[in-house]
């Protein structure tokens, strides 16, 4: 049996269901779980998507040696730029 791309067909709330079960197993109960859980559900959202395309947009720029940029900006998952050729 293959899970065809596990890692991102995982639905958040079900995911965090099970995240919960294991926390709860737990003998030591500190942090407690509903702190991680709300912890995990931060990662799992909008945090983790941002801090990925910064990472990536951190990296190209580190990279470019083209002309200055003269706009960038980003909202969400959308990226627009410019640059001039002067």
């Amino acid at each position: 049996m293959d899970i065809t791309s596990l890692y991102t067909v995982i639905p958040n709330g079900e995911g965090l269901l099970a995240l919960k079960h294991f926390f709860d197993q737990r003998t030591v109960k500190e942090p407690k779980s509903v702190t991680l859980i709300r912890l995990a559900e931060l990662v799992l959202t909008l945090s983790y998507a941002n801090l990925f395309v910064v990472f990536v947009k951190h990296q190209f720029f580190s990279q470019y040696n083209g002309p200055k940029t003269q706009l960038y900006g980003r909202y969400i998952d959308d990226c627009i730029g410019a640059t001039s050729s002067t």
